[in-house]
């Protein structure tokens, strides 16, 4: 019987806590991720940032997702951004993988995001019939970000003031790399 266990905002506390959680020989997510979902300004508590599939008591996948806003029609929506997702090896063929989709798709009411995807993760997605035009890009995506605006903040509250200087540092390092 597969359990599948939505890890909201409100229990990201929690979860740094929790050493079991921690210990297994796989992380579904790192704490540096998990930053930036408590400090992610478009989620509220009620949002899921992670589902983890259990079989058997054991972690058997998972999927992320990071919460984002976008402009539609002049009018700006709520989404989530899948940003991982893992299924063990040994489960393959056994529909963990599109349980955890139908979960997260379910449970976001279909305001699911996708940027990039592989081979295999795109035949779920097809057979889902949730997602009607996925393209392939051709190209090479590169984004460098420092997460100081993330980072500093989380371990010196007092210089959460700083962020406009630590995302405009993001800004300008892209800029000059990738205009070279």
């Amino acid at each position: 019987m597969i359990e599948i266990k939505k890890i909201f905002k409100k229990d990201i506390d929690n979860i740094f806590k929790d050493k079991t959680f921690w210990d297994n020989s796989f992380l579904a997510i790192t704490k540096h991720r998990m930053l930036s979902h408590s400090y992610n300004p478009n989620s509220d508590d009620d949002d899921i940032v992670l589902l983890l599939a259990y079989f058997n008591k054991e972690i058997v996948g998972f999927m992320g997702l990071f919460i984002d806003k976008i402009i539609l029609n002049n009018s700006e929506h709520k989404i989530g951004w899948l940003s991982t997702w893992w299924v063990h090896p040994k489960t393959q063929g056994s529909g963990i993988g599109r349980e955890i989709l139908k979960t997260m798709y379910e449970a976001n009411n279909g305001k699911i995001g996708i940027s990039q995807f592989t081979a295999s993760a795109r035949r779920v997605y097809d057979k889902s019939g949730y997602f009607t035009t996925l393209k392939e890009n051709i190209g090479i995506k590169a984004v460098l970000k420092s997460n100081l605006n993330y980072l500093i903040p989380a371990l010196y509250p007092k210089l959460k003031t700083m962020n406009f200087i630590f995302k405009s540092f993001d800004f300008i390092l892209n800029q000059i790399i990738f205009n070279l």
